[in-house]
């Protein structure tokens, strides 16, 4: 949340630049789980992508991913890395459905020389059902900045 805030303070003041990159993302559909408790979770689509945020000397690298899908829970969540912090970040349902870009993770400097590998990222969709909860993990294909 306080890189959200940041980045749209520095964005406002002429600060830092940003752009999208690796568009030729990952784009996964159709994996569908359902547990013994009859909890349901549809993804439909899982396109992963990176981006990059200049500010003062250094670039930050975020990655993204845009998340699809269906569900007969109650609540839907995305697990988020931000600044080392793992959090969860709820999906807006809307009858049973939802489609949302989430920034699961932040890099601090991506210009230094480990940063220029392929990488893969993973995160874990949760979908709650009163007492119930059903894990799914979504991996990406190699990623770079």
């Amino acid at each position: 949340m306080k890189s959200y805030i940041l980045t749209l303070l520095f964005l406002s003041m002429g600060i830092v630049s940003y752009k999208e990159t690796n568009y030729a993302g990952t784009n996964h559909l159709a994996n569908e789980n359902i547990n013994s408790n009859k909890i349901i979770l549809n993804v439909t689509k899982s396109y992963w992508y990176t981006s990059t945020l200049q500010a003062t000397k250094l670039t930050f690298g975020h990655v993204n991913l845009i998340v699809a899908g269906e569900t007969n829970a109650e609540k839907v969540t995305v697990q988020t890395k931000g600044d080392g912090v793992i959090g969860e970040y709820p999906l807006k349902l809307r009858n049973g459905k939802f489609c949302d870009t989430i920034q699961i993770s932040f890099t601090h400097d991506i210009t230094l020389p480990y940063n220029s590998a392929p990488f893969y990222s993973t995160t874990t969709l949760k979908a709650y059902l009163q007492s119930d909860v059903l894990e799914t993990i979504l991996t990406s294909d190699p990623l770079n900045y």
